[in-house]
């Protein structure tokens, strides 16, 4: 929220990293001040689907979700990785501290994230990418 440069950017990207940010809509509307006309913002975040027709806007996943996740990936990661990497791949992913870290995510549901960020980058293309949406905004006009 502090970075700035009065020229402005002709490309402003950012992955999987909105999702921590506590005030999104200003984080975004900020996001958008750094891009001139002319230049493209580029944006990837994760969202959450829920197997529930009732969808919360945002949604942190349970402590248990992410080590269930850990756990069942570890046969795989030890076949793809070798087993120390996997153990200590494990023990990370099952650590306190990234599980606190884990705790402070907020994800959006799809359809949630295209009306928020559409709601501050009129015109965007999104797309879908499994875990995460996509973001394209070309900035043609003063906003």
């Amino acid at each position: 929220m502090n970075f700035a440069d009065p020229d402005g950017f002709d490309l402003v990207f950012s992955s999987t990293t909105l999702h921590h940010v506590p005030d999104l809509n200003a984080g975004l509307r900020h996001l958008r001040g750094l891009v001139i006309a002319g230049g493209r913002m580029v944006l990837i975040d994760n969202v959450a689907r829920r197997p529930s027709q009732k969808m919360l806007p945002d949604w942190t996943p349970a402590r248990w979700v992410h080590v269930l996740g850990a756990v069942r990936d570890y046969p795989g990661d030890v076949v793809r990785i070798g087993w120390r990497q996997a153990k200590w791949q494990l023990k990370f992913r099952t650590s306190a501290p990234w599980l606190a870290h884990l705790e402070t995510d907020r994800y959006l549901s799809p359809q949630a994230f295209e009306q928020r960020y559409a709601a501050v980058f009129p015109g965007a293309r999104f797309t879908d990418l499994g875990f995460a949406r996509g973001l394209v905004w070309d900035h043609r006009d003063i906003l």
